[in-house]
Order: C-alpha cells, then sequence, then structure tokens
C-alpha cells in the first residue's frame, strides 16, 4: 500500500500534506504468535504510516524496538518511533509509559492486525482537528458476521462523543457504530491518558479478561475514565482486520477517498441523482486546484442567473433556468466535496454555502412570482408565506438541534473497568442494529423525502419552470414545503412531550435566545421582570391576532372594518413587553425551542396583514422586506452553529430587534400610511446594516485566511 498509489486523483497540491501536526508518536498494539512477533498481518498499518512520514519499528520482543526502517521516510511529518507491546495489560502499561514521556505531539494508537491505504490515514495523522478521537465504522459500512468478534461496539452521542464502548468483557448500551481500532491522543490528553492507562493495568491485574483486544481495552480505558473521545468516522476505505467485510468504493485509495468526500447524510435525490454528477464534476476541480469559496460563488452566480432568467417570462429561458438551477446544486456539492478531500474546512466556507443556498432559493421563488403577477395572478401573499415557512424550518431545526447537542454535551461519566456493563438501563441491546434492508429501507427513504431537502426542493423549482406556470412551481412548493414542516414538527413535538427525546433542562442551551433576535425592549422588559415562559406564548397569540386583523382591515382608516387596526397596535405592544420575560428561561423548556420559529413566523404572518391591502404591483416590498429578516435569521443561525457566536449587541439596537420592527410596521400601517414606503426604505437599511455586522465580525473571527470551506 504506498500513497502515490494509482490511479490518483487531483492534482499534487490537492492530495499534499498539510503537516497539521508537525510530529507523531506511534503505538502498535497486539497479540503476538509463538515466536514472540506480532500476528502475520502486523506492518500493513505500519507500511501505511511509513507512507506519511512516521517511522515504525517494530521489535521481536517487548524489552525493546529494532531499528528503524531503514527506507527513507516522508520529511513532512516527522515523527518518533512507536513501541509495541504483547498481551493486554502489558500494553496498558507500555501506553501510559509512552503517553508520559510527552505532552505536546499527539500519540497515535493501532491495532497491530489492522491494514488501511495510507490515504485512509490523511485524516487522522494530517487532518485539521486535534481533539483525541477513535476512528470509528457506521452499522451500514459492516458487512460480514465477523464484526461481532472483530470490531468493538460504541455508542457515540450527537456531539460525536464515544459514550460508551466495549470489549470481549464488556458491554455498551445501545451502541451505535464500531470502533475499528485507531486513536489519536492529543498531546494535551496523553497525560490524562497516561493515568487511566496505568490505572486500568494495576485494577485490572490478576483478573480473567479473556481475549480481550489490547485495542478495545485501551479505548474502554480512557471512555470509562471520563475522557473526551470523539468518533472519527471512516470513510469508504478498504480495511483488512481479521477476515472484516466492509462496504468500500472502488478503486485506489485515492478514488475511494474522492467518493468518502461526499456527505453521507443528504436527502434520497442528492445521492442517487446530484452527488454522482458532482464527484465527476469535484474530480475535474480537484486536477484543476480548484478553490472551495470560488466553487461556492460559482454555484451562486449560476443560481442568480436562473433566476434572471425567469424573468424572460419564456418557455427557452425558463427551461434554461430549470437546467441552470440543477448545475447550480451540483456545483454547490462540489465545494464541499472538494473542502473534504482537500482538508480545506473553515467556518466562513460553511457559512458561505449554506447562505449563498438561501439567497438563490429566494431570488428564484421571488422571479416567478413577479412573472406570476405579470400573467395577473395574485401570488405575492403565498410567496411570503413560502418563505416564512422556509425560515421557521431554518430557525426550528437549529434550535431543536442544539437543545439536544447541549444535552449531550454533559461530562463524561466514569465506570469501574471492573463493571462489565456501563450503567443502561436495564434490558438495553448490547449489539449494534442492523442495517435497514428491504422494506425498513424504502421506509426510511420515504421519510427523507418527507423533509424535502434543499436539493428535493430545487427539483421541484426546475420541475415547475419546465410547466412554464409559477403557479404550478409555487404552490407545488408551497405544499412540499408545508408538508415537510408539519411532518417534523408534529414528530418534534411527540417526542419532545413524550421525553424521549434526550433533552434535559439542567443542561439548557444557552444560545437558544440568540434565534429569538430581541431587541431593546423585550431586553430590558426582561432584565427588570421574570416570568414564566407560558407569558411569551401569549405574546405570540397576540402577534397572530395583530395578523389577523390586519389581514382583515385592507382598509386601515375605515371605520367599518370589524376590528380598529389600533387593536392590532396594542396587541403587538402588549406583545412586546412579554416577549422579553418569557423567553429568558425557553431553553430549559420542554417546548421552548419552538419560540423562536414561532416569532419568525408572528413577524411573517404580520407582514403579510398588511402587505394584503396593498396593490398586487406593490406587494414586493413585502417579500423584501421579510426577505431580507429571513436572511439576517439565517445569517445568525449559521453563525451559531460554527461559531457559537451571535450578532453584537448594537446590532438589535440598530435594527430594533423583532418586537421593534413588528411595532413599526403595525403603527405605520394604523395610520394609514402606506407600508410599501416604510419597506421600501427601510428594507435596504436593514440589510446594510446585518451584513455589515457580518462582514465585521466574519473577519475579526478569521482574520486572513487561505480560501477554505
Amino acid at each position: 500500500m504506498r500513497l502515490d498509489e494509482p490511479p490518483v486523483v487531483g492534482s499534487a497540491r490537492a492530495r499534499a500534506l498539510h503537516d497539521a501536526h508537525p510530529g507523531f508518536e506511534a503505538v502498535l498494539v497486539g497479540s503476538r504468535d509463538g515466536d514472540g512477533r506480532l500476528a502475520a498481518s502486523t506492518g500493513h498499518l505500519g507500511s501505511s504510516l511509513r507512507e506519511l512520514g512516521v517511522v515504525v519499528r517494530v521489535g521481536p520482543s517487548s524489552d525493546g524496538p529494532e531499528p528503524p526502517d531503514p527506507r527513507t521516510a516522508v520529511p513532512s511529518l516527522p515523527v518518533s518511533g512507536p513501541s509495541v507491546t504483547a498481551d493486554a495489560l502489558a500494553d496498558l502499561a507500555r501506553l501510559a509509559t509512552v503517553a508520559a514521556d510527552n505532552d505536546v505531539v499527539p500519540l497515535l494508537v493501532g491495532a497491530a492486525d489492522l491494514s488501511l491505504s495510507p490515504v485512509a490515514l490523511i485524516d487522522v495523522v494530517d487532518g485539521p482537528g486535534a481533539q483525541t478521537a477513535a476512528v470509528t465504522l457506521e452499522p451500514s459500512q459492516v458487512m460480514s458476521a465477523a464484526r461481532h468478534g472483530t470490531l468493538a461496539p460504541v455508542r457515540v452521542s450527537r456531539t460525536r462523543r464515544i459514550e460508551s464502548s466495549a470489549t470481549a468483557c464488556h458491554s455498551v448500551s445501545h451502541p451505535s457504530g464500531y470502533a475499528l481500532g485507531l486513536l489519536r491522543v492529543s498531546g494535551a490528553d496523553r497525560a490524562r491518558a497516561a493515568v487511566l492507562w496505568g490505572d486500568a493495568a494495576r485494577t485490572l491485574a490478576g483478573r480473567e479478561l479473556g481475549e480481550v483486544a489490547p485495542m478495545d481495552l485501551a479505548l474502554l480505558a480512557l471512555v470509562r475514565g471520563g475522557l473526551p473521545v470523539v468518533a472519527l468516522p471512516l470513510g469508504l476505505y478498504a480495511v483488512e482486520k481479521g477476515g472484516l467485510e466492509v462496504t468500500a468504493a472502488s478503486g485506489s485509495g485515492w478514488q475511494q477517498r474522492l467518493r468518502s468526500s461526499s456527505r453521507g447524510d443528504d436527502g434520497a435525490f442528492s445521492r442517487a441523482v446530484v452527488r454522482p454528477v458532482s464527484r465527476r464534476v469535484t474530480a475535474v476541480g480537484l486536477r484543476l486546484d480548484w478553490r472551495p469559496n470560488v466553487v461556492t460563488f460559482v454555484s451562486f452566480a449560476l443560481g442568480l442567473i436562473a433566476a434572471l432568467l425567469v424573468l424572460f417570462d419564456t418557455r427557452w429561458a425558463f427551461a434554461a433556468a430549470a437546467v441552470l438551477l440543477q448545475l447550480s446544486l451540483v456545483v454547490d456539492c462540489v465545494d464541499g466535496e472538494v473542502a473534504r478531500f482537500t482538508r480545506s474546512y473553515s467556518k466562513l466556507g460553511a457559512w458561505l454555502d449554506g447562505v449563498s443556498d438561501r439567497i438563490k432559493e429566494f431570488a428564484v421563488i421571488a422571479t416567478v412570482t413577479v412573472v406570476g403577477v405579470r400573467q395577473g395572478h395574485d401570488l405575492w401573499g403565498l410567496a411570503i408565506a413560502l418563505i416564512t415557512v422556509l425560515t421557521i424550518r431554518q430557525v426550528e431545526d437549529h434550535a431543536y438541534h442544539a437543545r439536544l447537542r447541549a444535552a449531550a454535551a454533559r461530562p463524561g461519566r466514569t465506570t469501574p473497568l471492573t463493571q462489565r456493563d456501563d450503567g443502561g438501563p436495564a434490558g438495553a441491546s448490547d449489539s449494534v442494529a442492523e442495517p435497514v434492508t428491504g422494506r425498513a429501507r424504502v421506509v426510511r427513504t420515504v421519510k427523507q423525502v418527507l423533509h424535502v431537502p434543499i436539493a428535493e426542493r430545487y427539483l421541484i423549482m426546475s420541475v415547475g419552470l419546465l410547466t412554464g406556470s409559477a403557479v404550478v412551481l409555487l404552490v407545488a412548493l408551497a405544499v412540499a414545503v408545508g408538508v415537510a414542516f408539519l411532518w417534523t414538527h408534529i414528530g418534534r413535538i411527540v417526542r419532545a412531550l413524550a421525553g424521549c427525546d434526550g433533552f434535559d433542562p439542567d443542561r439548557p442551551d444557552a444560545t437558544l435566545v440568540l434565534l429569538m433576535d430581541l431587541g431593546p425592549l423585550s431586553q430590558g422588559v426582561a432584565a427588570a421582570v421574570r416570568a414564566p415562559v407560558v407569558v411569551a406564548w401569549v405574546g405570540v397569540l397576540l402577534v397572530g391576532f395583530a395578523s389577523v386583523v390586519a389581514g382583515l382591515n385592507v382598509d386601515p382608516v375605515s371605520l367599518a372594518a370589524p376590528l380598529g387596526p389600533f387593536a392590532a397596535v396594542a396587541a403587538v405592544a402588549v406583545a412586546a413587553f412579554l416577549l422579553g420575560p418569557g423567553c429568558v428561561k425557553a431553553a430549559r423548556s420542554r417546548l421552548g425551542w419552538q419560540l423562536p420559529g414561532w416569532i419568525v413566523a408572528g413577524e411573517g404572518a404580520l407582514v403579510l396583514g398588511v402587505t394584503a391591502g396593498l396593490p398586487p404591483a406593490q406587494q414586493w416590498v413585502g417579500y423584501a422586506w421579510f426577505g431580507a429578516i429571513a436572511w439576517h435569521h439565517y445569517d445568525v443561525t449559521y453563525r451559531v452553529r460554527e461559531t457559537g457566536r451571535g450578532p453584537a449587541d448594537w446590532v438589535a439596537r440598530l435594527t430594533l430587534g423583532v418586537e421593534g420592527r413588528m411595532l413599526l410596521v403595525v403603527l405605520w400601517w394604523a395610520l394609514g400610511w402606506n407600508p410599501a414606503i416604510l419597506f421600501g426604505v427601510a428594507t435596504p437599511l436593514l440589510l446594510l446594516g446585518w451584513f455589515g455586522e457580518s462582514r465585521y465580525s466574519w473577519r475579526s473571527m478569521v482574520g486572513p485566511q487561505a480560501d477554505s470551506h
């Protein structure tokens, strides 16, 4: 196995090592044959490490290593030679000694009977991550029945932390994957790992361990000792270990790396159609040294061109827009694949990718609506409702998963090594579930489609464009998005109320309040008054009431209207005082994750209500106003996801916050002034403030950096 095994993929630059960890110590652990040497398969992992610059020394006994391998090592990753130990307890003792010798460079621990391509090891020894990690396999990757004796089951949390692991003598409750037998200990964790391994060797001395694999025991000691170990999923690489069969991509290690660069959690259409095409484009891009962020901008430009073509309102323009929209989607996959292949990840790149996707989508919806209005259809209300639901989904998705990640990020629980189980629930399964097949796989695919991810939405828009009807496109997209919202929303509520979603009120999501976009009025009241969460829900209902009033009073100065316009003003004013105090403790509420989404819904409904009274030719300003607000919410959610930080405090004061904007809109409307004037003047100002702060924030966080994703 060699690093330059043909056929290679990409240029030399794309395949180059980054020296992410300038130094490595490596230890191989495993049982020995009758001559005291490691098993026959030993050397496969070692030779792969040598290809990456790791000088592996294997000795005939545990007394000391042999001289270094005479082959010239790759100079880009200088490391110290590993030690190779014998039985499990001796391995732990020697691991403790080696780990204690250095607290700067990472320590790589691998099973001696493991064979991997050097390309498969790149993310382990040259990836950007610095934390302690163990390489894992998904259940769907493991094909043979031999996995039950060859691989150790592990349970991985939502934060990718390994919560529990197994050996031949220890079980894990509700396992979700397998440990492959490769562990990277960060330099900062080496001292603690040394203590845990030494204590484990002493604790288990004299006990009957049976055929416990030393590598499994080494991982178990760290996990049960409370040392954070994250799961590092292995891609679709070929693996040899004790007759194990895994699902691997065909071809060389570099071809397997290209296949592994595709995300595995995409929707059905993306996996079946988009990704196979994008990987071919990615292969070309890697040869030409494309940069991820440049690819993102190309995808963005293609999407905007598609949106502009729609305005021509001809069959050929609609067909060209449909094709360009799908091409934009393919290129949008390429940027991430290039980033994963070259390990050029960045938080800014992920933010650019997410935000640009939404702008493209909203731009196409806007131009399709313009064409529909030209044809005599009243569609701006539907368009505003559509982007409102999309924004609700974005905010709710982030809030829901963030609360579960916060609950899962609890300190590691220590469990004695002398205890066979991990303290899980009685009767819990200790075996990894079999990969879904047949009918179960079909059901899973249907559920994925019902979520209507971005690829499915782009498909609906492209097919709608081919029909030549703006009404068909918008109605079909609105129905699909609405069904997806109800499907996910109801399911989450049921799981939350049943208490089976893993939520922990003692570990709330501290970033939830950032998603609510509360302004100075709500923040000031919250600082002075404390109230239960139900108060915020009352505020949301009052905003909904005001939206209905605005929709009914299309002529706000008409005294014949069933409800006076100032009833809406009063409702929003009271809501502004209630939202702040009620949202303070929302993160500890079982349903508090819904509040940001419903606040977005209230603001969108209010805009929809006051826009309804405008002539169709002016209603586009309501779409522009809420489109700017939606951009802000997307910006905040992606920023919080990538950095854990929200906008600066002055942004809410400058843009009034959600309650200030709603008060301004409803008061302007109640006074009988044309909302189009407010929306037309204020929308650019809002975008200027939000975009300017976001740009400044990213520049201050990342500074000058190489183009990455």
